[in-house]
């Protein structure tokens, strides 16, 4: 579609002012700073443009098609594009010439600041420093184009903040080149981003493991064989039933929990076969499992433990103990397990004990299970060279349903993914260990062999990618699997809702205080912490300088939590799990009456905040109580608005509600203005990592 361009500025000489407004050139500019949410929930672009005059507009918004992800620039496909609203805005872009000769040239942009919106932008993300900027040029009759039609675009990345006033603030930027496909200089060095090749130590810097498991030592607590994937985005993809944009299941032809499709876009796991293979010596199967025998030992698949309970284990039990669990291989400290035909997924676990577990998980039944029944990790194998066709199962991976040693031999017992022709088959063949790799949806289709990830490059894609930022080397090896995937607070902001304005407040005289979680309270019913967005607070407390979350559902008694990673606190009704230190906030300074996120500030950044934005919510002043004795010129606030006591007296048991003037409900409360609502900003925790070469991406205190 880039002729099309060609054929018009061949035809005529398109600008603003002289020629039909279809003609006229748009330039439009997009910032990306990835994981950020800088443009709003979920958003991490700012989408804007010069306020470029055609003949028939003025200096008003546009809208174009863009990509829905950085890896769909170029795509032909209608549906990877999204119409977004470009925002006219007082900028300068200059310097950005094309040379063949001499140095590369070094663009400047200029933003207007007199509402310090840039400053704010500034503050809470890292002064922009490796934001990729996009210019994108078309003609004005083609901004509703999709696929869009446009010149090639321009990135560049920004290098340094050159200059900042009340005015405008100023950035120097880095261009990005090709040469004919080559590099000048070989190794190109920009600001925050990798020039190492992914998972390949050998020859560069990146030494993430091929099957994208890492062990970790967390504040002094060590995690092993935890496994981390995260997309191009930054952002992590964790395990779960279904497949979605955001999580991964397993790959098999009858898909996952949510249906028999795969959508476009969602991830899974599949399991690739190994080099090393092993010669089948002898086989058996049924309508549901198949067994394989090999004439060897020590074959170090997967780990393995047994069931240590006299009484088995229930369908409903969440805490497993087990006993003679394997050395050679160990269970990761949260993951799944397999018990005869039930898979099981825990968060957590000690030497003796599978903790929080979740049962029939991935679409299994729970069911009971005797003492001494073994217990696998979740590990697949391959079987492939088989002279009966309904064995040879190519590459589509078998889950390991138990594997045990017998007389010199290793027997494995796998769940089968066909109910016929076993019997006419008892040997041939080799079986080979694989590796987990993440491969993302590339169209809606129903699962077959002849489409299975790896297998069919129009359905799949890999889903495990890096962004080449520093973000991404933080992301993977300053992952905290002790706090699960978003594990502290990067800041505070107010709330602004969608199609909403910010929720700043209105009156204030002093500045209130800021409480950040849901405060413990005595003689209060407290429900187990979920593991999906809950109702602001539920599950999650916080008091004096720690936060818990609830592992056992029950009503507080009048002693409060007060451990910390150890232990727990006799007598307090509830169980409560240390989650860490809590975080602290501050207003630095209200304007006109109201509070702005370039005012608010984390006195103390806490530990270990895991999950989502609702577990933490932020009580901006003091809340009204009832039967509370306030003394004159206090200030309360209830609901979403504040109050100041103009007489002194106590609360009765009706909160004020009133939006003008003043009402006595014990004591005398006048209405100032709409409270101030804040969010906090989640983050994954940065570990100090030691990683080779002493250079990108992880010389030691990287972090």
């Amino acid at each position: 579609m880039d002729q099309l361009l060609n054929v018009d500025l061949q035809e005529q000489a398109p600008s603003a002012e002289e020629t039909p407004s279809g003609n006229a050139i748009i330039t439009t500019y997009e910032i990306v700073v990835n994981n950020s949410d800088i443009g709003g929930a979920g958003v991490d672009k700012l989408y804007f443009h010069d306020g470029t005059k055609t003949p028939s507009e003025s200096y008003a918004d546009i809208q174009m098609y863009s990509p829905n992800t950085e890896l769909l620039w170029g795509s032909t496909d209608a549906d990877d594009y999204t119409l977004k609203t470009y925002t006219a805005f007082p900028f300068e872009f200059t310097g950005y010439e094309r040379r063949t000769t001499g140095s590369l040239p070094r663009p400047s942009i200029t933003f207007a600041n007199i509402n310090r919106t840039f400053t704010a932008y500034l503050e809470n993300y890292d002064e922009l420093i490796g934001a990729k900027v996009i210019r994108r040029k078309t003609l004005a009759k083609y901004l509703g184009e999709n696929p869009p039609v446009e010149f090639p675009k321009e990135i560049y990345y920004i290098e340094r903040k050159t200059l900042e006033n009340q005015l405008q603030v100023q950035f120097e930027l880095a261009s990005n080149f090709d040469v004919q496909g080559i590099t000048l200089p070989t190794r190109r060095v920009i600001a925050t981003r990798c020039p190492w090749k992914y998972k390949d130590a050998t020859i560069g810097g990146c030494d993430w493991e091929a099957n994208s498991k890492h062990d970790y030592t967390i504040r002094g607590k060590t995690y092993l064989d935890e496994k981390v994937y995260l997309n191009a985005n930054n952002e992590y993809i964790i395990a779960s039933e279904t497949s979605s944009s955001s999580t991964f299941s397993v790959w098999s032809t009858d898909a996952d929990a949510s249906g028999s499709t795969y959508s476009k876009g969602n991830y899974v796991e599949y399991f690739s076969p190994l080099a090393t293979d092993y010669d089948i010596d002898s086989a058996t199967g049924t309508t549901s499992t198949s067994v394989y025998t090999i004439d060897e030992t020590d074959i170090n698949i997967t780990p393995t433990a047994l069931i240590n309970d006299s009484d088995g284990i229930t369908t409903s039990d969440t805490t497993i103990d087990f006993d003679g669990a394997s050395s050679a291989i160990v269970f990761p400290t949260k993951g799944v397990i397999q018990i005869e035909d039930e898979a099981i997924k825990y968060d957590n676990r000690s030497s003796t004990q599978f903790l929080n577990c979740t049962r029939a998980f991935n679409s299994t039944t729970a069911a009971t299970h005797a003492n001494n029944i073994q217990i696998v990790g979740e590990e697949h194998i391959n079987v492939r060279g088989s002279t009966v066709s309904a064995w040879d199962h190519d590459e589509v991976h078998l889950k390991i349903k138990t594997i045990v040693e017998s007389g010199g031999d290793t027997v494995i017992t796998v769940i089968s993914p066909a109910a016929n022709g076993f019997s006419s088959y008892n040997g041939g063949g080799i079986l080979s260990p694989t590796r987990n790799t993440l491969y993302k949806c590339l169209r809606d289709h129903t699962p077959t062999i002849a489409t299975r990830p790896g297998k069919s490059g129009t359905t799949w894609e890999l889903g495990d990618i890096c962004s080449k930022s520093i973000t991404g080397c933080k992301n993977r090896f300053g992952f905290n699997p002790g706090g699960g995937w978003s594990n502290g607070i990067s800041g505070i902001r107010t709330r602004k809702p969608r199609g909403q304005s910010s929720q700043k407040g209105s009156g204030y005289v002093v500045i209130p205080t800021l409480t950040i979680g849901d405060s413990w309270a005595a003689n209060t019913a407290y429900s187990v912490a979920p593991s999906n967005p809950p109702p602001p607070g539920y599950g999650f407390v916080a008091h004096g300088d720690n936060h818990y979350k609830v592992t056992t559902a029950g009503t507080s008694t009048s002693t409060p939590p007060t451990h910390g990673e150890d232990g727990a606190t006799a007598g307090t009704g509830a169980t409560f799990e240390w989650l860490g230190k809590r975080a602290t906030a501050e207003v630095t300074a209200l304007t006109e009456g109201a509070i702005l996120t370039a005012s608010l500030s984390l006195t103390e950044t806490g530990s270990g905040y895991v999950g989502y934005q609702p577990y933490y919510p932020v009580t901006v002043g003091v809340s009204w109580a009832a039967t509370t004795e306030y003394s004159l010129n206090a200030y309360i606030a209830h609901g979403t608005n504040h109050y100041k006591v103009t007489t002194a007296g106590t609360s009765n048991t009706t909160p004020p509600t009133h939006t003008t003037g003043a009402e006595t409900e014990g004591a005398e409360f006048t209405y100032l203005g709409a409270r101030a609502m804040m969010a906090v900003i989640l983050k994954a925790e940065q570990v100090t990592v030691a990683l080779p070469f002493g250079g990108f991406p992880g010389a030691l205190g990287y972090a």
